[in-house]
């Protein structure tokens, strides 16, 4: 929220921006005389938030001089699910691949990064030869016997290496199965197998099943997922 008006005729030069770490009475002030403001911009009202929800939040403050011209308050959510236009929350860090244009874009109104093209959710996702992508080894998974648990890990497209924690009466048959099936669903790709004792946990008490290393300018270069490519599928119990 800020007033159109009043900053149409200066520059962004003139306006600092920072972090409101406590109580301002200046931005107080400005809340309650600027047109459209609600109980919400009002930096005790985030504190609020952050107490009851453990939402972390960010109050920006845009001055001239030791004048306010304008606040932004700031609810930092990871979730895909939860949001609410009514209320001022972002959500950001939710894996999304983004590629900026190859020369700065001039725009007189812009002045944060311009995005030329969003690839989506690519945290958990394999990258075959020929650029298809790969989200879900469930179904891999289930077929492949005498395995405790499986992750796939992929430090460069077109290469895989699967990490298998055997289980009881793992033989020499049930690792050429393992790359049959791998084959069948992925197509082309290399793969190599790494035996390991056991499959690192997260917090939450389950492994993640793909883990990709490929660095976002790798993955760029690829494809985009086909249509009707299954969910991503990030944790496995």
């Amino acid at each position: 929220m800020a007033s159109g008006r009043r900053l149409a005729s200066r520059t962004m030069s003139e306006i600092e921006v920072s972090i409101l770490s406590g109580p301002d009475a200046a931005c107080d002030e400005f809340v309650r005389h600027a047109p459209g403001a609600k109980l919400c911009h009002l930096w005790a009202w985030g504190q609020m938030v952050q107490q009851v929800s453990g939402h972390r939040n960010c109050y920006l403050v845009a001055r001239e001089g030791q004048n306010v011209r304008g606040v932004l308050p700031l609810t930092h959510v990871r979730s895909l699910l939860f949001g609410n236009l009514a209320y001022p929350l972002i959500r950001y860090q939710v894996g999304d691949l983004a590629v900026l244009p190859a020369a700065p874009v001039a725009c007189g109104k812009c002045h944060s990064p311009v995005v030329e093209s969003i690839y989506g959710r690519t945290a958990q996702t394999l990258i075959s030869k020929d650029g298809r992508r790969i989200s879900n080894i469930s179904v891999i998974a289930k077929r492949c016997h005498h395995v405790e648990a499986m992750q796939c890990v992929q430090i460069e497209p077109g290469a895989v290496t699967i990490r298998v924690q055997k289980g009881a009466g793992f033989m020499a048959d049930d690792e050429r199965e393992i790359i049959r099936q791998f084959g069948l669903k992925m197509g082309q790709m290399d793969f190599d197998i790494e035996y390991v004792d056991r499959i690192e946990r997260t917090a939450s008490g389950k492994f993640l099943s793909i883990v990709s290393k490929v660095p976002p300018d790798g993955q760029a270069g690829m494809s985009q997922p086909p249509a009707g490519s299954p969910p991503c599928s990030g944790e496995s119990g």
